[in-house]
């Protein structure tokens, strides 16, 4: 807001009852009349009036007609000039005159600093943190760009306190010149938003903040990571405690000639370390294209999030105590654990691995010839023995075994039980399911293969019922055998001779006891034995009640 052309407001006092016959005076005292009679004050009045229009015409040449925000930044490196903007940047530590037009915004109650197009050289901060009203910092899409090098503490620190006052990206392309990963975007306390921004190489990202209230918005932006990045590092990390909420939404993210070493494209902690307080998040409509970068890039998420209707290529996810669901998984696993629900997903040449009591349902899984479709393993070494997967009506195209429960002989104590594998359709895969020995006391029900494959249990009081290897007309009509015995394999039952006598502990026929045996009796049973043929039997008078008496032949 310019100064005013009037310090003093004129008093607008001129006589208005002006008679005919009245004398004019320079002093209306003169003629007995007021001051404001004389025609000295009237002249003076009038060039006051004059002096203020001259003021107001002259301050026209320093407004420009394409100013439409409060504060307008631009760079003479892209030809616009002090009579187009109120900050003029020359292409050196242009972070001054940024930081200069936050504090004016702010000193004037918030508002927008429009950053014209250009490219502009940030060597140090830019700071809109404990501000307390809120502030806008936008750019002209695909054109105002900020170059990051040897930035000391980050490109631009962003928080408030206040979760009613917001801070606002928009529009800019953020480009990273050096190796310093310190070079980002970091957002801290408060309402954030960063919408529709480019960031080449540049990471977004805060720090733990336990309770403090956060709300964060990243939305329609575009993330890009190429070979220029180096090794290592996640590009946009979010962690978050017991007072945050954050929308991640329609943006994409791209990796690139990326074969260095591994990177966390998107990481997400959204507890506290102590999983006991917890937040909310939601991780919608976004798209992670790897350009095939061989299993490198991940995304991990742990926490309370939704993550629904994405598309991941190339990227492998890691996810707890979170649901996953109607997203598009090609070339990458899911690796689900702790509490996670993996839910009508479409996962294409991968496959999805199920840790403790995670749940697995509905999902259609077509995996590599050489890779099962959906393993399940235990969670840890310290976990109780059943905290088992649940992997229920899914739909498995191709692999080398559709469900396994397989051992993990790299992990101590892996005995596990009461894993729930039921309602499958498994096909075009060599072994439907397969139980490694470590499984025990799991239920496998209703699941339905081509004929002639065979359930594959290696496991130890498992109960596998129903399944359509079992015998019976059309499959399901009766009982499993065992996988093999006595030199036949299929759905092996038991046939007359295949046990002995001795092998069950049968007497046989001939067989009479011993003195010994006689007279062994258990404590509560019976006083005695004896061994007599049917016609003594029958000619005993009174039969003892405390005798166990036996026929023999």
């Amino acid at each position: 807001m310019a100064d005013r052309p009037l310090s003093t407001p004129l008093p607008a006092d001129l006589p208005e009852n002006w008679t005919t016959g009245q004398t004019v005076a320079p002093s209306g005292a003169d003629v007995g009349l007021s001051q404001q009679h004389g025609y000295n004050y009237l002249m003076e009045q009038v060039n006051a009036a004059q002096r203020a229009a001259n003021a107001i015409n002259e301050s026209f040449d320093t407004i420009s007609g394409k100013r439409t925000c409060r504060v307008t930044v631009g760079t003479s490196a892209a030809g616009w000039t002090q009579a187009d903007c109120d900050y003029l940047c020359d292409g050196t530590d242009d972070q001054e005159e940024l930081n200069a037009a936050i504090v004016a915004v702010l000193a004037k109650g918030g508002g927008e600093i429009a950053v014209l197009g250009g490219e502009y050289s940030i060597t140090e901060k830019i700071d809109v943190s404990a501000v307390k009203t809120s502030v806008s910092i936008t750019g002209e899409m695909r054109a105002t760009i900020f170059n990051l090098s040897d930035v000391v503490g980050g490109g631009i620190a962003m928080g408030t306190a206040d979760k009613s006052v917001v801070i606002r990206l928009y529009g800019i392309t953020f480009r990273r010149l050096n190796s310093d990963k310190t070079a980002g975007i970091k957002f801290e306390k408060g309402s954030i938003v960063i919408d529709s921004c480019t960031f080449q190489n540049v990471s977004v990202f805060n720090s733990y903040l336990g309770d403090t209230p956060v709300r964060f918005i990243f939305c329609n932006n575009h993330m890009e990571v190429d070979a220029a990045s180096g090794s290592n590092g996640t590009n946009l990390q979010i962690m978050g405690g017991s007072n945050a909420n954050f929308i991640i939404s329609n943006n994409t993210f791209i990796v690139s000639d990326f074969v260095n070493s591994d990177l966390q494209i998107v990481y997400m902690l959204i507890a506290d370390y102590n999983d006991t307080d917890i937040s909310n998040a939601v991780f919608v409509g976004n798209t992670v294209e790897t350009n095939g970068c061989l299993g490198r890039v991940s995304c991990s998420i742990e926490g309370p999030v939704v993550v629904t209707g994405n598309s991941f290529s190339w990227c492998n996810i890691d996810i707890r105590f979170t649901l996953f669901s109607n997203n598009f998984v090609s070339n990458g696993w899911v690796h689900a654990a702790a509490g996670a629900v993996v839910s009508f997903n479409n996962v294409m040449l991968g496959y999805i691995q199920a840790w403790g009591n995670s749940t697995v349902s509905g999902n259609f899984v077509k995996a590599l010839a050489d890779q099962p479709a959906i393993i399940a393993h235990k969670m840890g070494s310290n976990v109780q023995k059943d905290a088992s997967p649940c992997i229920i009506g899914n739909n498995i195209a191709a692999g080398s075994i559709g469900v396994y429960l397989r051992k993990d002989d790299w992990m101590p104590n892996t005995s596990i039980s009461k894993a729930l594998v039921c309602s499958n359709r498994i096909f075009g895969c060599t072994t439907p399911i397969q139980i490694d020995d470590n499984w025990s006391e799991c239920l496998l029900t209703d699941n339905l293969f081509p004929t002639g494959s065979n359930i594959v249990n290696n496991g130890k009081n498992n109960i596998v019922r129903l399944n359509s290897d079992d015998p019976g007309e059309g499959g399901g009509g009766g009982t499993a055998g065992v996988s093999s015995f006595n030199g036949r394999a299929g759905a092996v039952t038991p046939q007359g001779g295949d046990y002995t006598a001795a092998m069950v502990g049968a007497r046989p026929n001939t067989w009479t006891p011993t003195a010994a045996e006689v007279g062994a009796v258990s404590a509560g049973s019976v006083a005695a034995m004896q061994v007599l043929t049917q016609t003594e039997y029958d000619a005993l008078t009174t039969k003892d009640a405390a005798t166990l008496y036996l026929i023999k032949e």
